[in-house]
């Protein structure tokens, strides 16, 4: 069977990627692109709205407002949602599938463990922030949550992938 391969080389780093890790990164940045586009027809069709409300006389104005509520703040709030940049993508697999390889490349950086053993079963949460740092979240909520500030170390800054030199290579299996 020939199947397509990414090579990504790096300072003394090879990664091989198979050809459904590449699918799949590549079904992620067109959601991406597809929900900011739509996300920009939506503000501009609030701002059009907008446009509209104002040449509106009072009495349509109080008419609306009956019937909606308040039309402006409504719509302020869902236009400071569009703002927001979080997307949510949920990884699931087989054990030792490499999802948290995947998620390691496509973030840029070591930052979940992979390993032939099942290493991440539990569910995890990543986000951008200022400071690295791991939050445990427990099952009692009672208990609070647990923060454990992250030192920048070498290894996670060495297996940074920079893009650099990728290309295709065929490979029979």
């Amino acid at each position: 069977m020939e199947m397509l391969i990414f090579v990504w080389r790096c300072t003394n780093l090879v990664v091989y990627l198979s050809y459904q890790a590449i699918k799949a990164f590549s079904v992620l940045t067109d959601a991406k692109q597809d929900d900011e586009r739509k996300r920009a027809a939506l503000h501009k069709f609030y701002e059009d709205t907008e446009d509209c409300l104002h040449s509106m006389d009072d009495k349509v104005q109080s008419v609306l407002e009956q019937g909606i509520g308040n039309l402006k703040d409504k719509m302020a709030f869902n236009k400071r949602n569009l703002k927001q940049k979080e997307y949510i993508v949920l990884v699931a697999g087989e054990t030792s599938s490499g999802k948290s390889t995947l998620l390691n490349l496509i973030l840029g950086e070591q930052l979940l463990p992979s390993s032939m053993l099942s290493t991440t079963s539990t569910i995890c949460e990543l986000k951008y922030g200022a400071t690295p740092k791991l939050v445990a979240h427990f099952k009692d909520k009672e208990l609070p949550e647990k923060t454990i500030l992250l030192s920048q170390s070498m290894e996670t800054s060495q297996t940074k992938l920079p893009p650099t030199d990728l290309f295709l290579c065929p490979r029979k299996e």
